[in-house]
């Protein structure tokens, strides 16, 4: 009802101030509003019914606003300048208004807003009122089908004592890719790290990069790594069987009796077979985990940490020219034991959030 409505009026408004010049310039307050309103989705006929002048208008306020000059002066010698508080709202109202600001570097919102400016002030803006750029989490879309088996599965396996998740074996391959900033950040504050816009369905955008595989045990720590030297040539189930497999059952021939081998849902074809033949090889029960559950996945846990540290590691002068070979497994052996003995005492615990949501 609303939508019919301000069209009807936008069409009375369009036929009439096309024809007529404004009785009143728009003001610099008119514009900064605009702005606000624009970021928050209001379309320009919504905007220019508002403010009673025309779309063109609307559209002309937002891209040219005097509220928008980022200041150059006035500022003590050596630092940078500030945003006054109606400049600091139209950045935060910016940053938040899509998923796709969110995503945006401060070059970019800078680029955005129509502000030549550095983009350490809009860093310090935002930092003043609890906004950084963090590593967005992967939270995979959960339809009806993925929420009823991740249910189930935590249903099934809230109550396992910790010397039975001891006995799992995690294992998984990720890509490592290079630059200081490979993974999709997102600018946020410190709580709204499951906020819808500051997350991503999954790390596909990875699609070029170093491939690394690596394993650890509760009973047996951490077991061997394989980083794949692109002289092997491509990912297939041949060089697979050849160059990453023989790692893959001597760590399974280390195992006890009792132990499982977890296996992530949708797990790359050429890694699948093989290793599920060698489980059967050993009598070792497969422990399947449910799909669209990175949270579940202490691999994929362990993964996001490695990036982590391996990103801020770029940043440093003496590590930023390491081999990729040597960054992953260096990185690999910083992790220490202790800190994975400690995310395999938390599965009851995810497996009880699993169940509270």
């Amino acid at each position: 009802r609303e939508n019919c409505q301000l069209n009807s009026m936008a069409a009375k408004l369009r036929t009439y101030n096309n024809l007529m010049a404004p009785s009143e310039p728009i003001t610099a307050e008119q514009k900064r509003k605009c702005l606000l309103f624009r970021s928050a989705g209001w379309n320009y006929t919504r905007i220019a019914i508002f403010f009673k002048f025309t779309p063109r208008q609307a559209q002309y306020a937002i891209l040219i606003t005097e509220a928008c000059s980022v200041p150059k002066g006035n500022t003590v010698r050596g630092q940078l300048p500030v945003l006054n508080h109606p400049q600091l709202l139209i950045v935060l109202a910016f940053t938040l208004s899509s998923r796709d600001a969110r995503r945006m570097e401060y070059n970019r919102l800078a680029t955005s807003l129509g502000w030549k400016c550095k983009p350490a002030i809009i860093r310090n803006a935002l930092r003043e009122v609890g906004y950084e750029r963090y590593p967005a989490l992967i939270r995979p879309t959960i339809i009806e089908e993925f929420r009823q088996a991740r249910f189930d599965w935590a249903q099934d396996h809230v109550d396992w004592p910790v010397e039975q998740w001891k006995a799992v074996v995690w294992s998984g391959e990720t890509r490592i890719m290079t630059g200081p900033h490979a993974r999709i950040h997102v600018t946020r504050t410190i709580h709204e790290a499951r906020d819808p816009a500051c997350t991503i369905d999954d790390d596909a955008h990875l699609q070029n990069g170093n491939t690394f595989w690596a394993t650890f045990s509760g009973l047996k720590g951490k077991g061997p790594s394989v980083f794949w030297d692109p002289s092997w040539g491509t990912v297939d189930a041949k060089n697979h069987s050849e160059r990453v497999l023989p790692t893959v059952s001597y760590w399974i021939q280390q195992q006890p009796d009792n132990a499982k081998y977890c296996m992530e849902d949708r797990l790359i074809a050429h890694s699948d077979a093989a290793i599920r033949t060698e489980l059967r090889n050993k009598n070792m029960e497969v422990l399947q985990l449910p799909p669209a559950s990175p949270d579940l996945d202490l691999m994929a846990v362990a993964w996001d940490m490695i990036k982590t540290k391996i990103e801020e590691d770029r940043l440093v002068a003496h590590l930023r020219g390491r081999s990729a070979v040597v960054e992953a497994i260096e990185t690999w052996n910083w992790i220490e034991e202790a800190h994975l003995m400690t995310l395999i005492e938390s599965m009851p615990a995810r497996c009880q959030a699993v169940i509270d949501a």
